[in-house]
């Protein structure tokens, strides 16, 4: 092989798009990072194992564009979230001055629970890290992917791709769906999965979620009710990826008078057309971009019957917000609040 055809072979990269519903991830890569296993494969595998998801066949093209992995999501042809990061990104660190990296989060593409520094501000490149240790280019992916497509899902799933989850779930586990569908019916039951993947919560526990759905259905088939017994079952894996180093969860709590105050107004239906719904969430995304750029994305935390509210009001404005009530927290987690 000449330089030529050298330098052609690592300039090539594939164009990969990722059909799910109405929405179509567009995934730019050099072909010569190592994933072990195909591309397709391996975001189809992670994808179902950290959300539960099965995603459907993967269109494959090529075309030749500069060293760089890039990525974006579309939803009815609008692209609703864009990122570039570098496919070799210990050669980045190598040849960027360790001074001139500034650990920062960007307001426009935070990646919960990860360090982010710009690498250079000119071409928005980044370094993903976990825990310290330098993601590959392939995790990095699938760590922007599964967070992206958690703050877009309400525009995602609709009732036919509910309802083909309810039956990939029907055939892990019959028994335990007749028995949750039998308790509240189909319609409770597909409300529930939409009001758990609006908040960002994974639905990959689908035997935990049928179980609990039969147990507490039978007391209350309410769609809200049921949706919190759920989260209260599943508690530790909607905590576990809010969680930074030592199983630290930073939180922002609201002010006891005001919660209480809350919680007695008759507010789910007309919240959103009251002045203080407004000032409400100004009030809190300010605190939460306020603790964001001391390098945390925090939680807010809440009593549990003004959480599902408090989290539709915030959601909103800010897709990858978590409401989450004070019952969700596990024992062994830390909660550092961070304003109140």
């Amino acid at each position: 092989m000449d330089s030529s055809e050298g330098i052609e072979r690592l300039l090539r990269v594939e164009k990969i798009e990722l059909v799910y519903g109405r929405a179509i991830i567009v995934v730019v890569r050099d072909v010569e990072s190592s994933f072990g296993q195909s591309l397709q494969d391996y975001v189809r595998d992670q994808i179902a194992s950290s959300m539960g998801w099965i995603m459907p066949d993967i269109k494959v093209s090529y075309s030749i564009l500069l060293e760089q992995f890039s990525c974006q999501l579309k939803i009815n042809g609008q692209i609703v979230a864009q990122t570039r990061i570098l496919p070799h990104l210990s050669l980045a660190i190598n040849h960027t001055p360790l001074e001139g990296i500034v650990e920062c989060l960007d307001a426009g593409d935070i990646f919960e629970g990860y360090c982010c520094a710009w690498i250079d501000s000119r071409m928005v490149y980044k370094v993903i890290k976990q825990k310290g240790k330098i993601l590959s280019s392939a995790d990095a992916f699938v760590k922007w992917l599964l967070y992206t497509i958690s703050g877009n899902i309400q525009d995602l799933f609709g009732f036919e791709e509910l309802q083909t989850l309810i039956d990939f779930g029907n055939r892990l586990y019959p028994a335990t769906l007749n028995a949750a569908v039998k308790t509240v019916g189909m319609p409770a039951m597909l409300k529930v999965f939409r009001n758990l993947l609006e908040d960002g919560v994974s639905v990959k526990p689908l035997e935990s979620i049928f179980t609990s759905i039969a147990i507490h259905g039978y007391a209350d088939c309410d769609s809200d009710h049921l949706t919190e017994q759920v989260r209260l079952s599943l508690c530790n894996s909607i905590c576990l990826p809010l969680a930074y180093d030592a199983g630290c969860i930073y939180v922002i709590s609201i002010h006891p008078e005001l919660e209480a105050w809350l919680i007695k107004q008759d507010y789910t239906n007309d919240i959103a057309g009251q002045s203080f719904a407004g000032e409400l969430a100004s009030s809190i995304l300010a605190a939460v971009d306020e603790v964001t750029d001391s390098g945390f994305l925090p939680v807010i935390l809440t009593n549990t019957g003004l959480r599902s509210r408090l989290s539709s009001l915030l959601r909103k404005n800010h897709r990858r917000i978590h409401v989450l009530a004070s019952s969700e927290i596990p024992r062994a987690a830390t909660v550092e609040t961070c304003t109140q």
